[in-house]
C-alpha cells in the first residue's frame, strides 16, 4: 500500500471575485485541449501549477491537480545512506490532489496535500488562465455554519496549534500573521510543535475584545491554507441562550477521512480511486449542501 494512503478533502465554495467571470468549472475543462507544458502556470515561490485531469460528469466535474516541484528537492535514502535525487532537465516531483465541483452549488471537495493545490493556489492559478480579469475565491463550507454564528459574538481569545512549524514556509503566500509567528518562534526555538494563543485581557472594569474581522480574515486564510493545523478556535463571550464558549473550526469545516488502497506504480489506478471516494463522500452530503447552498 503507498505511503499516502490516508485520503482526507475538506469542501469549499467557488465565490466569483466580480460579476461575469467565465464560469470556474468551464476554464478549468477548456484546458484539456491544451499540452502538458502550455497548462502549467508559475505562481511564484517556487511553486509551478498545472490541472492534471479534468472531465464532466452530468452536473459535477472531476480532476486532479498537479504541483511540479523543481526546487529544494529531498535526498533519496538508500543502504549507502542520503543521495541526492537527479532529474531530467524540465523534470520535477509531482505532488497530486484530485478534486470533485459541484455546479448548482458550486462547491468544491478538494482533496487536502499542501504540498499541492491550496485552495489559494487554485486561486492563483484561475487568475493566470484568465489573464488577470478576475478569479475565484474558495470559502470553506462549515458544518453548522460556524462564522455565521460567531458572527455578532464578542471574541475573547484565539488558538491555533501547527503541527509542522519547520515547514511553515510552505504558509508564506498566504500573508497569515499567526504562521509569521510560529515560524518565528519555532526557528528560535528549534521547536516540531507550537501553539499561539491571543487573548483579550481586562482594563479595569471594562472588558477587552479581540478583533472580529481581523479574527475572521486569519481562520478563513487557515482553512484555506490547507495547512497542518492541530487545534484552530476561538473562544467567545456565552449570550444569554448559549452558553458555549469555544467554536472548534476544524470539527466544524465539512470534510473527510479515509484510508484507501492506492498503488505504489499507478498513477491512472491511484486517481480513480480517489475520485470514486470523492464522489461517494460528495454523495453523501449533498442532501446538507442542496438545503444550505442550492438555488
Amino acid at each position: 500500500m503507498a505511503t499516502d494512503a490516508i485520503v482526507s478533502a475538506r469542501f469549499y465554495r467557488a465565490t466569483p471575485e466580480k460579476g461575469m467571470l467565465p464560469d470556474f468549472a468551464d476554464t478549468l475543462l477548456a484546458q484539456m485541449g491544451q499540452p502538458v507544458l502550455s497548462r502549467e502556470r508559475d505562481l511564484g515561490g517556487g511553486v509551478m501549477l498545472r490541472v492534471e485531469r479534468c472531465e464532466a460528469d452530468g452536473e459535477y466535474v472531476d480532476g486532479q491537480f498537479s504541483r511540479k516541484q523543481m526546487d529544494n528537492i529531498p535526498p533519496q535514502d538508500g543502504p549507502l545512506g542520503l543521495e541526492p535525487i537527479k532529474l531530467d532537465r524540465d523534470q520535477g516531483l509531482g505532488h497530486i490532489c484530485a478534486f470533485r465541483f459541484h455546479r448548482p452549488t458550486s462547491i468544491m471537495l478538494l482533496q487536502t496535500n499542501i504540498l499541492s493545490a491550496t485552495p489559494n493556489r487554485v486561486t492563483l492559478y484561475i487568475r493566470t488562465l484568465l489573464n488577470g480579469a478576475g478569479t475565484y475565491f474558495f470559502e470553506p463550507i462549515l458544518r453548522q455554519d460556524a462564522l455565521d454564528r460567531f458572527k455578532d459574538r464578542k471574541l475573547r481569545g484565539f488558538t491555533v496549534s501547527f503541527a509542522s512549524p519547520p515547514n511553515l514556509e510552505a504558509l508564506d503566500d498566504q500573508g497569515l500573521a499567526s504562521a509569521r509567528g510560529a515560524r518565528l518562534l519555532a526557528e528560535a526555538f528549534n521547536g516540531l510543535e507550537l501553539s499561539i494563543t491571543v487573548k483579550a485581557g481586562r482594563e479595569k472594569r471594562k472588558k477587552r475584545f479581540l478583533d472580529f474581522e481581523n479574527t475572521k480574515r486569519e481562520i478563513n486564510a487557515l482553512l484555506n491554507s490547507g495547512a497542518d493545523i492541530d487545534k484552530l478556535e476561538v473562544q467567545a463571550d456565552p449570550t444569554n441562550d448559549d452558553e458555549g464558549r469555544n467554536i472548534d473550526f476544524l470539527e466544524e469545516h465539512l470534510k473527510c477521512r479515509a484510508e484507501l488502497e492506492l498503488s505504489d506504480v499507478s498513477v491512472e489506478k491511484n486517481y480513480n480511486i480517489r475520485r470514486e471516494f470523492l464522489k461517494s463522500e460528495f454523495d453523501t452530503r449533498l442532501p446538507y449542501l442542496l438545503k444550505h447552498f442550492g438555488s
